[in-house]
């Protein structure tokens, strides 16, 4: 059953999906969410608030406009950034490379769910990789870092208007490449 599939469920009000959907996304909220704040505790947290959102409006998903884990991946940048704020943190500078990224974290997925995992992940590091220099560095300091448009255009000596397309741009040329990619 898909992501997707879980999420129709659950809308429906089935809490079994709700634990599927978190075994089959679980990792991937947990990654990014540790990623963005840098810490175990405060991923942990994130998890779970991501999972409530979730379970409270998986009827708002439309799977028109995208998937499931890029839903999930949504609520969980947000809750993260959001989290970040509230606590006036920042983060340590992102890789510039892809190859530093660590691999995300992801409780006994089973030999599918690996491979696919671990071949989209290496995807999805050689596509940021390949983005233009200037639109791979807004969608890093938006995405691992979490700054606002008006704190990536102080730190890029840019305009918010620039910073924005920057990042739309490079989250088109991913969305494209996602798309032809990987279904």
């Amino acid at each position: 059953m898909t992501p997707e599939d879980l999420l129709r469920r659950i809308a429906r009000g089935d809490e079994k999906a709700l634990g599927a959907l978190y075994d089959a996304c679980g990792g991937l909220v947990y990654s990014l969410a540790r990623r963005v704040t840098g810490s175990d505790r405060e991923a942990e947290e994130i998890t779970q608030d991501v999972f409530v959102a979730a379970w409270r409006n998986a009827g708002q998903f439309d799977p028109g406009r995208a998937n499931a884990a890029t839903w999930l991946t949504a609520l969980t940048r947000n809750k993260a950034i959001d989290r970040l704020r509230a606590t006036r943190r920042r983060l340590p500078a992102a890789p510039a490379e892809a190859d530093e990224w660590p691999e995300p974290a992801d409780p006994a997925p089973g030999p599918a769910e690996t491979i696919a995992r671990d071949d989209r992940t290496k995807h999805i590091r050689l596509w940021i990789g390949e983005l233009p220099p200037n639109q791979r560095e807004a969608v890093e300091l938006a995405f691992f870092e979490g700054l606002t448009h008006p704190e990536i255009a102080a730190r890029l000596n840019a305009t918010i208007g620039t910073v924005k397309s920057r990042i739309r741009l490079g989250l088109d040329r991913l969305r494209h490449k996602l798309k032809g990619g990987l279904e």
